[in-house]
């Protein structure tokens, strides 16, 4: 699906998921990433790179994008978590480009996706995410000093989310080790539908403790911080650097609590995460 124009604001970088791509599509624009589980976290997911993890599926005539098949506007990517001989693995997909905001302009990052709509027990420890993380990542900076925005994530089936984001706490230009966040009450939403997930970066003041990061779904607005909940350093990790997007399915989780996968926990279109486009926008 095309991404949407948006008035005042100009397209610097999109994934339409198999209209441009040649096959394998995922790993066009994409970092496949190839890790084991993070167990901090609460994972047991595996992530591959494999098309039984990462494919493109058909809206609405069904079937999958494969050799020989020509893209069509209608292409989504599914990220589907399987089980395979006891072992869970999934997808997770970094961007190649990272973008920023301008000083005296606008961005956007925007999805438009949606979540497993299962029953709940049949997610347990499904945990979808569109996030994205400062491009300082790809040049040694550990995370979270990096820089985290959390634009949409959920679990377990529910029907809500939190925006939030993730830094490391900087003392005298040195991160100290502990990690400071920032995050939204509930957002709730309708999993069995697609939504327009979006965090816009908005630096159109010259005074930084005055500049805003807002979160959309839907084009309605459910959260903000502003430069003056952080010191300048900080703000500048957030809102002044690069970002690039990230997209994954994990299982297992410690959001909002230590939840495994169960025995009834399922795979196929209805567990996991499909995306119609991925988008940047800067304002004109």
């Amino acid at each position: 699906m095309s991404s949407p124009r948006k008035d005042g604001f100009s397209l610097v970088w999109a994934e339409h998921f198999g209209m441009d791509s040649k096959f394998p599509p995922v790993y066009h624009r994409w970092n496949v990433i190839k890790v084991e589980p993070n167990y901090g976290n609460n994972e047991v997911q595996w992530y591959e790179g494999g098309m039984d993890v990462t494919y493109i599926v058909r809206s609405h005539q069904g079937g999958t994008f494969g050799p020989g098949s020509a893209p069509r506007p209608d292409d989504q990517l599914f990220i589907m978590p399987q089980k395979k001989n006891g072992k869970w693995t999934s997808a997770k997909l970094e961007g190649k480009e990272a973008h920023g905001c301008p000083a005296g302009k606008q961005m956007i990052l925007q999805a438009e996706l949606r979540v497993g709509n299962a029953s709940m027990d049949k997610q347990d420890g499904i945990w979808p995410a569109f996030w994205a993380l400062g491009e300082s990542r790809n040049h040694g900076v550990e995370w979270p000093e990096c820089g985290e925005w959390d634009i949409m994530e959920t679990s377990d089936g529910h029907d809500w989310t939190k925006a939030s984001v993730h830094l490391g706490e900087m003392v005298d230009g040195k991160w100290n080790g502990k990690k400071k966040s920032k995050g939204s009450a509930k957002n709730s939403f309708k999993n069995k539908e697609f939504h327009t997930w979006a965090l816009k970066v908005d630096r159109r003041n010259s005074d930084w403790k005055k500049q805003t990061l807002q979160w959309f779904m839907d084009d309605k607005q459910f959260f903000e911080i502003k430069g003056s909940d952080f010191n300048s350093k900080e703000w500048e990790i957030l809102a002044h650097q690069k970002y690039y997007p990230v997209l994954n399915v994990a299982v297992g989780s410690n959001f909002p609590e230590n939840r495994r996968p169960s025995d009834k926990t399922g795979t196929g279109i209805d567990v996991g995460m499909l995306v119609q486009y991925v988008a940047f926008y800067v304002s004109d």
